[in-house]
């Protein structure tokens, strides 16, 4: 039953994960099921497990960005792996990799396919996120520039209010002034008439 779930995660991962494996914690073992041109120096052409602990250090010495090392390091430890699974079914890390020079944007996916009671397997996939993350950056500075813009329109309403309620207020003030003493004189014809004009 547990390789059946497993088999279905791998599947539900499918081609958006270009390196896929299977970990049983207890073991400590990694097994491949699909690698990337990162990962295939970390196993033989017959795919059987190697130790994770190696593994993993390993890769994050050979491909993770200097700055991102101790994130990756601490967090696929496997105690942070199974403390991570055990609050939720499956969860994500971001990190960079150095690639010929190239700067890349990778996702680790973690999914427990044991037991929900005690973590003992996972599947891991993983992936680039450049374009995702690319696109994320570009709606985040479309958004802002869209703040500014919107309170720029803010500013200028505002002061347009501003200045038409001054430039009406001197006017109309006149207006009522004027209207107030026409009434006022109304038994004198040519006073109401010069204040009318």
């Amino acid at each position: 039953r547990e390789r059946v779930q497993q088999l279905e995660v791998i599947e539900g991962l499918g081609g958006s994960y270009d390196s896929i494996f299977y970990v049983d914690i207890e073991s400590d073992v990694i097994q491949p099921y699909r690698l990337s041109s990162r990962m295939e120096r970390f196993f033989d052409s017959s795919g059987r497990p190697v130790p994770y602990t190696e593994c993993i250090a390993q890769y994050v010495r050979d491909w993770v960005h200097p700055e991102d090392q101790g994130l990756v390091i601490r967090e696929t430890t496997l105690p942070n792996i199974r403390r991570g699974l055990e609050e939720d079914g499956a969860y994500c890390l971001n990190y960079r990799v150095v690639d010929g020079g190239e700067v890349q944007y990778l996702q680790i996916r973690f999914i427990n396919v044991g037991r929900a009671e005690k973590v003992c397997q996972l599947v891991l996939g993983c992936r680039r996120v450049d374009e995702e993350l690319r696109q994320e950056r570009e709606q985040k500075r479309l958004l802002e520039e869209a703040l500014q813009n919107a309170n720029l329109s803010i500013v200028a309403k505002n002061s347009f209010l501003s200045n038409m309620s001054h430039d009406m207020r001197t006017p109309l003030n006149a207006i009522f002034g004027f209207t107030a003493l026409a009434r006022s004189n109304l038994t004198d014809p040519s006073a109401t008439a010069g204040y009318l004009d």
